[in-house]
């Protein structure tokens, strides 16, 4: 049985066999961790004159899914929650 959190990570990544990445996403961490290794490869390898196989990136894509915590929780003092709330509330 799938864990919800790489059932949501793969949904993100990977929408059946023959459709990949198939919309823009900007959920927390994202553009950090997946998308940021993704084109780090290709722009390096593109400078190298290499082409990367999309195996390559399948495999970082389930790597990235399979990962049980990857963006930690940051644990805030009620008075910034407090502010915040007053902010989004005013």
């Amino acid at each position: 049985m799938l864990s919800l959190g790489l059932t949501v990570n793969a949904t993100l990544v990977d929408w059946g066999s023959l459709l990949k990445d198939c919309a823009h996403k900007e959920w927390g961490g994202l553009l950090g961790s997946l998308y940021y290794q993704r084109w780090k490869l290709f722009i390096d390898e593109s400078l190298k004159g290499n082409i990367v196989p999309a195996e390559v990136f399948y495999t970082i894509e389930v790597a990235w899914a399979k990962e049980t915590d990857p963006f930690p929780l940051i644990k805030l003092k009620k008075e910034k929650i407090d502010k915040i709330q007053d902010y989004i509330l005013q």
